[in-house]
Order: structure tokens, then sequence, then C-alpha cells
């Protein structure tokens, strides 16, 4: 019975040791298992889900940046984790919350012009449902460039320009609104010009302005053109610095040179012009009738006598034709020039002058001479002999017209 009872207890005692092995296992798998769970069901951080500006857009120098989380976040420790950064130094700033989940940010001061700047958040940021994030976050932005002169027309130090010309300068950016032409005269004029041009100038759109001057440019003129610096864009951002450019107009020129019913441009000597011979000069702009009469000779090139010529003009004083006062000489030399003095309507001088030399028809001789017999019946032969008469025709053909009266009877 004791021996019972022995074995009893042995079996007791050992039912309990099974029993908290039993139970010490259990409590660990189900340590084990909620340990996985909760690192599953772990939500994951904030998220950046829009910025303004976009991305691969320009920031402006002096506008906010907005950026906006995919949650409800802490407003003191968000903006405690924020910096954003140039080359590595943080930007001061005022930052602000238009809701819960969108944070702004204004610099203190306008930003620098093409820089990139990088948004940052630590990990200490925090969102209301106690998440943060997981890395650091980062958000890239570039300013602008400043307001700049982008292209100019005539191009700057261009020679030659005709004197027509408009003058056009382009902007990078936008600098007035888009508006009606009759509000042109409310927005700014940015063109200064040295010497001075009156003119209209229009915007023909936001970024593109051309100037028209009131009449042709002085030709042979040195024009310096300067954009004032102040002027500012659509945005308020201001030129930094002035621009200016030059250009020189094209001098007064010989567009062509003819002579009347003859050569044009010759660039050796004339032969056998008649003793009547008109020459005729087109310019390239109006001419100042005074001084180009005056720069203008005609001259034997043999006795260096100088002929009296006469002078006519057409309506708009860019053609002149200069007619000889009586007839040249025969078998003469001439010479006409036209002097680089002579000046344009506008006071230019002509950039290169003309001359020209011309010799007048030879004097008259005999080219062919012919002999024909003339008879009654026959035409045989170059002499005949006839029984009652001599009839002898003689054919002369001279090099230039002769008058019937001067041939000897």
């Amino acid at each position: 019975m004791e021996n019972k009872k022995q074995l009893l207890r042995a079996l007791g005692i050992f039912a309990i040791i099974v029993g908290i092995a039993l139970a010490l296992a259990l409590s660990k798998n189900i340590f084990s298992g909620n340990q996985f769970l909760d690192s599953e069901s772990q939500p994951a951080g904030p998220r950046v889900i829009s910025q303004n500006p976009m991305d691969g857009q320009r920031l402006d120098l002096s506008a906010p940046i907005e950026i906006e989380f995919d949650r409800d976040m802490e407003p003191t420790k968000t903006g405690d984790a924020f910096s954003l950064l140039a080359n590595g130094v943080a930007v001061p700033g005022q930052l602000a919350w238009v809701n819960a989940r969108t944070l702004t940010f204004t610099p203190d001061a306008p930003l620098d012009p093409g820089t990139v700047y990088i948004a940052t958040f630590s990990t200490t940021a925090a969102a209301k449902d106690g998440t943060s994030p997981q890395e650091i976050i980062e958000i890239e932005f570039k300013t602008m460039e400043s307001l700049a002169v982008a292209q100019v027309f005539p191009a700057a130090d261009t020679q030659e320009v005709d004197l027509n010309t408009s003058i056009t300068v382009i902007f990078n950016h936008p600098v007035v609104p888009v508006t009606i032409v009759e509000e042109q005269s409310k927005l700014p004029q940015p063109l200064k010009f040295s010497p001075e041009v009156k003119g209209k100038g229009e915007w023909v759109n936001s970024s593109v302005y051309v100037f028209q001057p009131d009449e042709i440019l002085l030709s042979g003129t040195n024009y310096q053109v300067r954009v004032d610096a102040g002027i500012k864009d659509t945005l308020g951002n201001a030129l930094d610095d002035s621009f200016s450019w030059q250009f020189d107009t094209r001098a007064p020129g010989i567009y062509n040179f003819s002579l009347q019913g003859g050569a044009e441009n010759p660039t050796e000597e004339v032969k056998d012009i008649p003793l009547d011979q008109t020459f005729i000069v087109t310019f390239l702009q109006p001419m100042d009738a005074k001084s180009v009469e005056n720069a203008v000779t005609l001259i034997n090139r043999e006795t260096q006598q100088a002929f009296p010529v006469k002078f006519s003009w057409d309506e708009t004083f860019t053609t002149l034709t200069v007619e000889p006062n009586g007839n040249f000489k025969i078998a003469s030399y001439y010479e006409l020039t036209l002097a680089n003095s002579a000046q344009a309507s506008d006071g230019g001088k002509l950039k290169e002058g003309l001359v020209v030399q011309v010799a007048t028809v030879s004097l008259p001789r005999l080219q062919i001479a012919r002999r024909r017999a003339m008879a009654a019946n026959s035409r045989k032969g170059w002499w005949f002999k006839l029984p009652q008469c001599h009839c002898l025709r003689l054919w002369m053909y001279f090099l230039l017209p002769i008058q019937r009266a001067n041939l000897p009877q």
C-alpha cells in the first residue's frame, strides 16, 4: 500500500513538470507570433504626395514652396524637421500650415537665380498617427534665371544695317501681360537710343518688344541701344544690370551706274560713246542734291579741262542724270568722277566714290568701198564700158553717221 502511494505521488510530480514545460513552450510561441504580427501590421511612414512648384517647373525667386503629405502631420515636429538647403546651407524663412497635411515655406529674402535648392525632412518629422519617415525626405527645386535680355535685332556689332530696319529686344521672361493694342501706351517702353530715334514701340507678345522708327535710320551711323536696369517681369523680378549693344547702319552707296543706252557698271574704259552721251547714277538712299552735284566732275583727260554738265533728279533723289552741256569732241577721252564727299540727305558721306573713263567715237574713216557698174541690161562684172557712156556707182561705209552736206560733191 505504501508503495502504491509513492507511485501515485511520483506520477503527480511528473505531470506537474510536463504541464509547466508545455505552458512555457506555448507562451514562447504566442510571444513570437505576436512580435511577427506587430512588425507586419506597423503602418508605413508619411510620404510627400505633391509639391508646388511641380517637379521640373522652375521656382520663382520670392514665391513660397508648398509641400503636401499623404496624412495629417504633427506641425511642430514636422516643422522642426524641415530645412531648405543651398549648397548645404539652410535658407532662413517662415513656415506655415495651410491645413493639417500641407506645409508652406517662404524665404526671408529672394533666392538666388539659377540655383538648385534641396527641401529636406529628417526622420524626426511625425504624423498624427505616430509614424515617422523611415528615411530622410529630399525634394529638389531649381530657381528660374534672373530677368535678362535673351536676344536683340539687329544683333550686337552688326555692320551695314539696312536703314529701314526695326529694332527688337526679346526677354527671357514675360515682362508685360498680353493686352490689346489700345493699351500699349501704358506698358513700359524699354529701349533708349543714342543718337536719339523717334518712333513707336509695340509689345508683340509678353516678352518681345519691337521699335519702328518714324523715319529711316541715319546712314553710316553708329547706334547705341540700352535697356535700363530695374524693368520687372510679370512676377516682379527686376533686371539687375543695364543691357547695351550697338550696330552700324549702311553708309550711303551707289546702287548702279550706267551709260544711257549703253554699258552698266563698267570696269574698264568704255569706247566709242556718242558725242551726246548721258550718264545715270542710282543711289541706295535719298541724296543731298547740292553736295552730290558739287562732287561730280567731268574732264577731258588730254587737256584736263572741265566739261560743263547739267543735272536732273527723280522725285526720291535716288537717281541722278548727268548730261553733257553740248557735244563731246570727236575722238577724245573723258573721265567722269563722283567723289566720296557726296552726302546723303541725312548727312552721311558716300562710302565709296566712282570713276569712269570713256572715249568718244573716232574720226570718220572709210571702212568699205565697192564699185558697181550700172547698165540697163547687164550686171556682169565690176566694170563695163558702154558705147555711149560710162555709168559707175561707188558705195562707201563709214564708222559713224555722216551729214550729207559735209560730203564733197
